[in-house]
């Protein structure tokens, strides 16, 4: 998928195509497909985006009013859902294996701001226009008081909202939390263009099993000695270091290959025109191999062809020298034999 930086002009932006994948694919789960297609109708949307590329984030958007107008109760448990599956998603196949692995192991008040600064790095893909302002590891705000949004989004699209970062944090920093709205409000007074959220953790968090401690790092002891906490606090943030490093890099490594995927693109066209060009030579390789066993067949029957004329051609030979034979004893019989002897 070919990465675009965010456009500036309002109704430009792009996100990624879950936005509006997940959320059609709940609405036909629990209302069938009838509904879906007039929700896609009445939002302006002729078909689902493809799921290879980015779409415009005015499709989401629409998506979403069309789903609040036609079914205001249903839309917020709709939304909910899609953005639990969007997240769903995000872990399966926008995620590296070790950062996840990392983010499991290491203690939530590590693993949360770690997770937000990822999360900061790509938030063009879901906020769109809109501008996302993380507030440390447990808290964050969406705008989009200058996104210009005309008429401003409905409610389920920031339940879409909470329901991802929710999913996400469950799954990779604390088993046990919720992304909740806050009380907020806009600089123009309108409180729907301007979210507060708090990834709240439920008490019972506290309760929960601890994960497992990486290899060569111990676990942390609260009964030993303050110097015994001090050496494993340096060596959770080295750990947290380590993270942050391996998300550059393999950032790095996504802005590489996207740049090497046009040459290779290249290079397979060319790999395709090789095969054509060797499938053309095998294809007439062997039109000569039947050509030639044509004239292998051809030759074999005009030799037998010259071999009967042969043995024609000697019978009437043959023929002509009997009649001579005949013709001359003929001759010899008719004259008088001298049977005198000469001296």
């Amino acid at each position: 998928m070919t990465r675009k930086a965010r456009a500036s002009t309002p109704g430009e932006a792009e996100i990624g195509p879950n936005a509006v994948l997940q959320t059609v694919r709940i609405i036909e789960e629990r209302l069938g497909s009838e509904v879906s297609a007039a929700i896609l109708a009445e939002a302006g949307l002729s078909g689902l985006p493809s799921g290879e590329c980015m779409i415009r984030e005015t499709h989401a958007i629409a998506l979403h009013r069309a789903l609040h107008r036609r079914l205001p109760r249903e839309a917020p448990a709709i939304a909910r859902s899609a953005g639990w599956a969007t997240a769903d998603y995000i872990i399966a196949h926008r995620i590296p294996g070790a950062a996840k692995v990392l983010l499991r192991l290491l203690p939530a008040s590590l693993a949360a701001p770690l997770m937000m600064a990822a999360i900061r790095r790509h938030a063009w893909t879901f906020a769109g226009a809109g501008r996302f302002t993380p507030r440390g590891g447990w808290s964050f705000t969406i705008d989009r008081s200058r996104a210009g949004d005309q008429p401003a989004p409905p409610a389920c699209l920031f339940e879409w909202y909470g329901a991802v970062f929710t999913r996400l944090f469950r799954e990779l920093v604390a088993e046990r939390c919720e992304c909740r709205p806050l009380a907020s409000e806009s600089e123009s007074g309108d409180e729907r263009l301007v979210r507060h959220y708090r990834i709240a953790r439920f008490p019972a968090a506290e309760s929960r099993s601890p994960a497992p401690a990486p290899l060569g790092m111990a676990r942390i002891d609260p009964t030993r000695s303050g110097e015994t906490i001090a050496n494993g606090s340096q060596q959770v943030t080295a750990s947290g270091n380590a993270l942050r490093d391996m998300i550059e890099i393999i950032d790095r490594a996504s802005e590489r290959v996207e740049e090497l995927a046009p040459a290779s693109l290249v290079q397979a066209g060319n790999l395709n025109e090789v095969d054509a060009a060797i499938s053309d030579l095998e294809r007439d390789t062997q039109q000569n191999a039947a050509m030639a066993e044509q004239s292998s067949a051809a030759s074999a029957l005009l030799n037998e062809e010259v071999a009967r004329l042969s043995e024609r051609t000697a019978l009437f030979a043959l023929s002509a020298q009997d009649e001579a034979a005949q013709g001359r004893r003929s001759a010899g019989e008719g004259a008088p034999v001298d049977l005198r002897l000469h001296a």
